[in-house]
């Protein structure tokens, strides 16, 4: 078993959006065993591009252990100002040497509850964001959206946000909902012309005024209709009886 022993000149703290992050410094000389676990500093250097370590820190990338190949993407290095291509190559070659991520029912690992689960992946300070918004099972938690770690939950740091879905690999969750189907149906015509069949005034629902068409569907829809409009006027309606008391106050601007 590894220990790591630090004293406090071993380490400095860096608030990050609300978080503690623990760099450690460069060590004297050991006379015993090394910790192996480096900080996102410390790997950085290692691979030749220290010039970042704010870039990944503070977008939520704070820890090594879970910035796996299956954690870390181009397209998010990108988003976080790395604007080198090179450079980003180089970063996502070296997190194929981390190890992956482990994903909730894979080799056992299969947490009870949310909280464990958070602590697991050292998310822990966002349980009570978790619970209190729902999210009090690991069924619940199973089916969550990126939308909603966004808007539900908080999480702005993408680090974080990559880390919890990383974590959750394969889900289940319900398809996005459908827009109802349209009233409408399109269809061609003999000629390749499009027509359309909309349900006619007869058979609207009872809430619908429309008694009959004005134009045909067709004009409509894909062409244009041209109307002038002129301003009749103002009045007062003193008491409000449905589209009466409108028809009422116009017909009164007309005879003035």
């Amino acid at each position: 078993m590894w220990q790591c022993h630090l004293s406090a000149q071993d380490y400095r703290y860096y608030p990050v959006d609300g978080y503690s992050l623990l760099k450690r410094l460069p060590l004297h000389p050991p006379t015993g065993p090394r910790c192996p676990v480096q900080t996102v500093g410390q790997w950085l250097e290692n691979i030749g591009l220290p010039q970042y370590e704010n870039h990944l820190l503070a977008n939520g990338f704070d820890n090594v252990q879970f910035m796996g190949s299956n954690v870390m993407e181009d397209q998010d290095l990108l988003e976080i100002g790395i604007l080198n291509s090179g450079h980003r190559q180089r970063i996502l070659q070296a997190i194929q040497l981390l190890p992956k991520m482990k994903q909730i029912g894979h080799d056992g690992y299969n947490p009870s509850s949310v909280a464990e689960w958070l602590d697991s992946i050292e998310l822990g300070d966002y349980t009570k964001s978790f619970l209190i918004n729902g999210y009090t099972s690991m069924d619940l938690v199973k089916k969550i959206w990126e939308i909603e770690l966004i808007n539900v939950l908080k999480i702005s740091l993408i680090g974080h946000r990559k880390r919890v879905l990383a974590s959750l690999g394969d889900r289940l969750h319900e398809d996005p909902p459908q827009k109802p189907p349209r009233s409408i149906t399109l269809r061609t015509g003999d000629w390749g012309e499009p027509s359309i069949t909309l349900r006619p005034p007869n058979e609207a629902t009872a809430s619908t005024p429309v008694q009959y068409w004005q134009h045909h569907p067709e004009k409509l829809i894909f062409q244009s209709c041209d109307y002038k409009a002129f301003y009749l006027g103002s009045m007062l309606v003193k008491e409000l009886r449905g589209t009466e008391s409108t028809q009422d106050a116009c017909a009164k601007m007309r005879v003035s």
